[in-house]
Protein backbone atom coordinates (compact mmCIF):
# COMPACT_ATOMS: atom_id res chain seq x y z
CA UNK A 1 0.00 0.00 0.00
CA UNK A 2 1.13 3.54 -0.71
CA UNK A 3 -0.73 6.76 0.04
CA UNK A 4 -0.32 10.50 0.04
CA UNK A 5 -2.09 13.80 0.41
CA UNK A 6 -2.64 16.12 -2.55
CA UNK A 7 -1.45 19.48 -1.28
CA UNK A 8 1.13 21.72 -2.93
CA UNK A 9 2.23 25.01 -1.34
CA UNK A 10 4.54 27.79 -2.48
CA UNK A 11 7.32 29.47 -0.51
CA UNK A 12 4.77 31.92 0.92
CA UNK A 13 2.84 29.03 2.46
CA UNK A 14 -0.03 29.59 0.04
CA UNK A 15 -1.96 26.57 -1.23
CA UNK A 16 -1.42 26.10 -4.96
CA UNK A 17 -3.36 22.84 -5.31
CA UNK A 18 -5.05 20.17 -3.21
CA UNK A 19 -5.31 17.72 -6.13
CA UNK A 20 -1.65 17.08 -6.95
CA UNK A 21 -0.88 13.52 -8.04
CA UNK A 22 2.02 12.23 -5.91
CA UNK A 23 1.73 8.48 -6.56
CA UNK A 24 2.86 6.78 -9.76
CA UNK A 25 3.27 3.37 -11.36
CA UNK A 26 6.63 2.31 -12.77
CA UNK A 27 5.85 1.99 -16.46
CA UNK A 28 7.67 -1.25 -17.21
CA UNK A 29 6.01 -4.67 -17.63
CA UNK A 30 9.01 -6.44 -16.08
CA UNK A 31 8.19 -5.14 -12.57
CA UNK A 32 5.16 -4.32 -10.44
CA UNK A 33 6.18 -1.20 -8.54
CA UNK A 34 4.63 2.03 -7.31
CA UNK A 35 6.39 5.12 -6.07
CA UNK A 36 5.52 8.38 -4.36
CA UNK A 37 7.17 11.78 -4.70
CA UNK A 38 7.32 14.04 -1.65
CA UNK A 39 9.09 17.27 -0.76
CA UNK A 40 10.58 19.55 -3.41
CA UNK A 41 9.01 18.53 -6.74
CA UNK A 42 10.76 21.01 -9.05
CA UNK A 43 14.03 22.90 -9.10
CA UNK A 44 13.74 26.42 -10.53
CA UNK A 45 15.91 29.49 -10.98
CA UNK A 46 15.16 32.85 -9.39
CA UNK A 47 13.07 33.82 -12.42
CA UNK A 48 10.79 30.81 -11.76
CA UNK A 49 12.04 28.95 -14.83
CA UNK A 50 11.76 25.21 -14.06
CA UNK A 51 15.14 23.54 -14.47
CA UNK A 52 14.18 20.06 -13.32
CA UNK A 53 10.82 18.34 -12.84
CA UNK A 54 10.91 15.24 -10.63
CA UNK A 55 7.57 13.99 -12.00
CA UNK A 56 9.05 13.69 -15.48
CA UNK A 57 12.62 12.72 -14.64
CA UNK A 58 11.76 10.09 -12.01
CA UNK A 59 9.43 8.30 -14.42
CA UNK A 60 12.17 8.27 -17.07
CA UNK A 61 14.85 7.05 -14.64
CA UNK A 62 12.71 4.16 -13.36
CA UNK A 63 11.68 3.09 -16.86
CA UNK A 64 15.24 3.14 -18.18
CA UNK A 65 16.89 1.45 -15.17
CA UNK A 66 18.13 -2.10 -15.79
CA UNK A 67 15.51 -4.38 -14.21
CA UNK A 68 17.86 -7.38 -14.34
CA UNK A 69 19.94 -5.86 -11.56
CA UNK A 70 19.37 -6.81 -7.94
CA UNK A 71 17.19 -4.48 -5.86
CA UNK A 72 20.02 -2.48 -4.31
CA UNK A 73 21.72 -2.03 -7.68
CA UNK A 74 18.40 -0.94 -9.17
CA UNK A 75 17.94 1.76 -6.53
CA UNK A 76 21.56 2.82 -6.96
CA UNK A 77 21.13 3.04 -10.75
CA UNK A 78 18.09 5.26 -10.28
CA UNK A 79 20.08 7.51 -7.93
CA UNK A 80 22.94 7.82 -10.43
CA UNK A 81 20.56 8.76 -13.26
CA UNK A 82 18.63 11.34 -11.22
CA UNK A 83 21.79 12.82 -9.75
CA UNK A 84 23.44 13.24 -13.15
CA UNK A 85 20.44 14.74 -14.95
CA UNK A 86 19.61 17.06 -12.05
CA UNK A 87 23.15 18.36 -11.64
CA UNK A 88 23.54 18.74 -15.41
CA UNK A 89 20.40 20.91 -15.40
CA UNK A 90 21.72 22.97 -12.51
CA UNK A 91 25.05 23.53 -14.26
CA UNK A 92 23.35 24.63 -17.49
CA UNK A 93 21.36 27.29 -15.67
CA UNK A 94 22.64 30.81 -16.23
CA UNK A 95 20.87 32.14 -13.14
CA UNK A 96 21.20 31.14 -9.48
CA UNK A 97 18.88 28.40 -8.27
CA UNK A 98 16.05 29.61 -6.05
CA UNK A 99 17.44 29.05 -2.56
CA UNK A 100 13.98 28.17 -1.21
CA UNK A 101 14.00 25.15 -3.50
CA UNK A 102 17.16 23.93 -1.79
CA UNK A 103 15.90 24.13 1.81
CA UNK A 104 13.81 20.96 1.47
CA UNK A 105 14.89 17.60 0.16
CA UNK A 106 13.05 15.37 -2.28
CA UNK A 107 11.93 11.87 -1.31
CA UNK A 108 11.07 9.04 -3.68
CA UNK A 109 9.36 6.14 -1.88
CA UNK A 110 9.13 2.94 -3.93
CA UNK A 111 7.80 -0.55 -3.31
CA UNK A 112 6.03 -3.55 -4.76
CA UNK A 113 7.21 -6.74 -6.44
CA UNK A 114 10.62 -6.83 -8.06
CA UNK A 115 10.85 -10.16 -9.82
CA UNK A 116 9.36 -12.72 -7.42
CA UNK A 117 10.12 -10.75 -4.27
CA UNK A 118 8.41 -8.00 -2.32
CA UNK A 119 10.70 -4.96 -2.07
CA UNK A 120 10.61 -1.55 -0.43
CA UNK A 121 12.93 1.43 -0.25
CA UNK A 122 13.28 5.15 -0.63
CA UNK A 123 15.66 7.63 -2.15
CA UNK A 124 16.53 10.89 -0.43
CA UNK A 125 17.73 13.66 -2.74
CA UNK A 126 19.64 16.30 -0.79
CA UNK A 127 19.86 19.70 -2.46
CA UNK A 128 23.11 21.43 -1.55
CA UNK A 129 24.14 24.91 -2.78
CA UNK A 130 26.53 23.54 -5.41
CA UNK A 131 24.97 20.19 -6.34
CA UNK A 132 22.33 17.62 -5.41
CA UNK A 133 23.01 14.12 -4.06
CA UNK A 134 20.69 11.09 -4.27
CA UNK A 135 21.05 8.50 -1.50
CA UNK A 136 19.31 5.07 -1.66
CA UNK A 137 17.78 3.22 1.29
CA UNK A 138 16.48 -0.39 1.16
CA UNK A 139 14.19 -2.05 3.72
CA UNK A 140 13.18 -5.59 4.71
CA UNK A 141 10.15 -7.18 3.03
CA UNK A 142 6.89 -6.12 4.66
CA UNK A 143 8.50 -3.25 6.53
CA UNK A 144 6.10 -0.38 7.20
CA UNK A 145 7.34 3.16 7.44
CA UNK A 146 5.36 6.39 7.19
CA UNK A 147 6.57 9.77 5.99
CA UNK A 148 5.13 12.86 7.66
CA UNK A 149 5.29 14.52 11.04
CA UNK A 150 7.27 12.35 13.46
CA UNK A 151 5.53 14.10 16.36
CA UNK A 152 2.05 13.26 15.06
CA UNK A 153 2.95 9.69 14.11
CA UNK A 154 4.52 9.04 17.52
CA UNK A 155 1.26 10.14 19.19
CA UNK A 156 -0.78 7.95 16.84
CA UNK A 157 1.44 4.94 17.58
CA UNK A 158 1.27 5.61 21.32
CA UNK A 159 -2.54 5.71 21.30
CA UNK A 160 -2.67 9.32 22.48
CA UNK A 161 -6.35 10.25 23.16
CA UNK A 162 -6.08 13.24 20.81
CA UNK A 163 -5.42 10.87 17.91
CA UNK A 164 -7.33 7.78 19.04
CA UNK A 165 -9.53 7.92 15.92
CA UNK A 166 -6.43 7.15 13.83
CA UNK A 167 -4.70 4.47 15.91
CA UNK A 168 -6.32 1.34 14.46
CA UNK A 169 -5.37 -1.05 13.03
CA UNK A 170 -1.97 -1.24 14.78
CA UNK A 171 0.99 -0.56 12.54
CA UNK A 172 2.70 -3.82 13.41
CA UNK A 173 1.50 -7.22 12.14
CA UNK A 174 -1.02 -6.01 9.59
CA UNK A 175 -2.78 -9.14 8.33
CA UNK A 176 -4.82 -8.12 5.29
CA UNK A 177 -4.72 -5.69 2.41
CA UNK A 178 -7.83 -3.99 3.81
CA UNK A 179 -6.07 -3.38 7.14
CA UNK A 180 -3.08 -1.94 5.33
CA UNK A 181 -5.26 0.44 3.34
CA UNK A 182 -6.97 1.62 6.53
CA UNK A 183 -3.60 2.10 8.23
CA UNK A 184 -2.36 4.26 5.36
CA UNK A 185 -5.60 6.28 5.30
CA UNK A 186 -5.46 6.94 9.05
CA UNK A 187 -1.81 7.97 8.90
CA UNK A 188 -2.71 10.60 6.32
CA UNK A 189 -5.94 11.75 7.96
CA UNK A 190 -4.22 12.20 11.32
CA UNK A 191 -2.19 14.99 9.74
CA UNK A 192 -5.41 16.71 8.59
CA UNK A 193 -6.86 16.89 12.11
CA UNK A 194 -6.76 20.41 13.64
CA UNK A 195 -4.98 18.89 16.65
CA UNK A 196 -2.06 18.04 14.38
CA UNK A 197 -1.37 21.74 13.86
CA UNK A 198 -1.17 22.20 17.63
CA UNK A 199 1.54 19.53 17.71
CA UNK A 200 3.48 20.36 14.52
CA UNK A 201 2.96 23.47 12.42
CA UNK A 202 4.46 21.71 9.38
CA UNK A 203 1.14 19.84 9.04
CA UNK A 204 -0.21 23.03 7.45
CA UNK A 205 1.42 21.79 4.26
CA UNK A 206 -0.48 18.48 4.33
CA UNK A 207 -4.06 18.24 3.08
CA UNK A 208 -6.29 17.90 0.07
CA UNK A 209 -7.25 14.72 -1.72
CA UNK A 210 -6.16 11.46 -0.10
CA UNK A 211 -4.62 9.11 -2.66
CA UNK A 212 -4.04 5.39 -2.00
CA UNK A 213 -2.87 2.62 -4.33
CA UNK A 214 -1.94 -1.01 -3.86
CA UNK A 215 0.58 -3.26 -5.58
CA UNK A 216 0.04 -7.02 -5.50
CA UNK A 217 1.84 -9.89 -7.18
CA UNK A 218 -1.36 -10.85 -9.02
CA UNK A 219 -2.82 -7.50 -10.09
CA UNK A 220 0.15 -5.14 -10.01
CA UNK A 221 -0.65 -1.46 -9.51
CA UNK A 222 -4.25 -0.50 -8.72
CA UNK A 223 -5.88 2.59 -7.27
CA UNK A 224 -8.09 2.00 -4.23
CA UNK A 225 -11.70 2.87 -5.08
CA UNK A 226 -12.54 6.36 -3.84
CA UNK A 227 -8.88 7.32 -3.42
CA UNK A 228 -7.81 7.60 -7.05
CA UNK A 229 -5.61 10.47 -8.12
CA UNK A 230 -7.29 13.12 -10.26
CA UNK A 231 -4.54 13.90 -12.77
Amino acid sequence: MIGSDGRVMNDKQEIISDEKCKIFQVNNPAVKLAYGLFGTATIADQMDNVLFDFDVESARAFEEADHTLNWWQYLTAFCAAIEQSLNDARRRCGLPVDTHMLTHGTYVVIGGFYGRFQKLGHIEVKHNPERSEAVPHAYPSGFSFPFGSIKVLDLVNAGDPRFSNYSQPPRQNLRTLAEGIERVRNDIKAHYDPKALEVDNSCRGIGGRVQIATVTALDGFRWVSGFESKK
